[in-house]
């Protein structure tokens, strides 16, 4: 789950980009961009942290760990194609060693993910996350759902029946039964 630790955690990733290419340095800009849109997002509305919200900030997080390989890779590719094109000896292509001639495209594609995906937090942060309404959508989303709501009823209910099927119940064994119909029908009356 993504947390404000990452956040700072982002911004280093994108600086770690190298650059001295256009590609490169695109590349680094879009990932910086999309850090400081993430920041500035969750500044608006620390609620994109939670764990039902986070998911454009985890895929973000992880994008950011991969541009740095990545570029790394065009690096070497654009390279490559450089000393094609001077005619370089063999000893020159092995100090680059193996190349990944797609990587060049795929750092564009994958920048230009993480831009989406920051803009998509972006737009999902509310500013009025502190209201009384959205405090209920909130806690609304964080329930456990109907289903867990009612194994929670059978198991209680399991566990109790012995002692309430008794002729002289003990008063907690008619409370919990009470308490398990209760969970059964909060579980029933959820969508």
């Amino acid at each position: 789950m993504f947390n404000a630790t990452d956040l700072k955690h982002m911004e280093k990733l994108a600086g770690k980009i190298p650059g001295g290419e256009p590609a490169l340095d695109r590349a680094r800009a879009r990932a910086q961009q999309a850090a400081e849109r993430v920041a500035a997002a969750v500044a608006v509305d620390p609620t994109l942290l939670d764990y039902d919200r986070s998911r454009d900030l985890d895929v973000c997080a992880e994008i950011l760990r991969q541009l740095q390989p990545l570029a790394r890779q065009a690096a070497l590719t654009l390279e490559h194609g450089r000393l094609t094109e001077a005619g370089a000896s063999r000893e020159e292509f092995a100090r680059i060693g193996k190349i990944n001639p797609l990587a060049p495209d795929e750092l564009d594609a994958l920048s230009e993910r993480v831009v989406e995906l920051a803009e998509r937090a972006a737009a999902a942060a509310l500013p009025d996350w502190n209201t009384p309404q959205r405090i209920r959508e909130r806690s609304a989303r964080l329930l456990p759902s109907p289903d867990f709501i009612a194994s929670l009823a059978d198991q209680l209910a399991e566990a109790v029946r012995p002692a309430a099927e008794l002729p002289h119940p003990a008063a907690a064994a008619v409370q919990l039964a009470a308490l398990a119909d209760k969970l059964r029908a909060a579980a029933d009356s959820r969508p």
